[in-house]
C-alpha cells in the first residue's frame, strides 16, 4: 500500500485503524512464558520496578533477573494473589549480574514480581518468569 492511500485510510477514523493494527505481523510468545524478558528500570539508591503475571496453584515457575549493569545484584519479591510475599531470588544468590530461581506458586490468581537491585546501582534488569518443565 502507498504512504499517501495509507495516510488516507488512516483517516478515516477508528475502525480503519483497528483494521490496520490487525495487518501488522506479530510474534508468538512461547506458552511456557510468563513475562518474557521484560526490560525494567531501577533507580539508582534504593528504586524499584513492579510487574504482574498470572499463575496458577502448583507451578513451578523461574524467575531470572539480569542486570544490564556492571556491579547491580538484582532481586524480587514475589506477591501472591493473598498478599502474602516471599523474596525470589534472594540478592545473596546473584552472581555476575545474574539470579535465577525456581519456586512453587502457592495460588492461583495474579502475582506481582518487585524488582531490586541490592548493590543500588541502578539501571536496566531484564525479567523473564517461565514455567519449568
Amino acid at each position: 500500500m502507498s504512504p499517501s492511500r495509507l495516510s488516507r485510510r488512516a483517516a478515516l477514523g477508528v475502525g480503519t485503524l483497528a483494521t490496520l493494527a490487525c495487518a501488522c505481523s506479530l510474534f508468538e510468545i512461547p506458552s511456557n512464558v510468563l513475562i518474557n524478558n521484560m526490560t525494567v528500570n531501577i533507580a539508582h539508591d534504593g528504586g524499584s520496578a513492579e510487574l504482574m503475571f498470572a499463575g496458577i496453584a502448583g507451578q513451578e515457575i523461574i524467575i531470572t533477573l539480569t542486570g544490564r549493569i556492571d556491579g547491580m545484584v538484582p532481586y524480587a519479591q514475589l506477591i501472591a494473589p493473598n498478599g502474602g510475599s516471599s523474596t525470589v531470588p534472594d540478592a545473596s544468590t546473584a552472581e555476575n549480574g545474574i539470579n535465577s530461581v525456581q519456586t512453587t506458586l502457592a495460588q492461583t490468581g495474579g502475582y506481582t514480581l518487585i524488582v531490586y537491585d541490592d548493590a543500588q546501582v541502578g539501571g536496566a534488569v531484564t525479567v523473564r518468569v517461565e514455567l519449568a518443565r
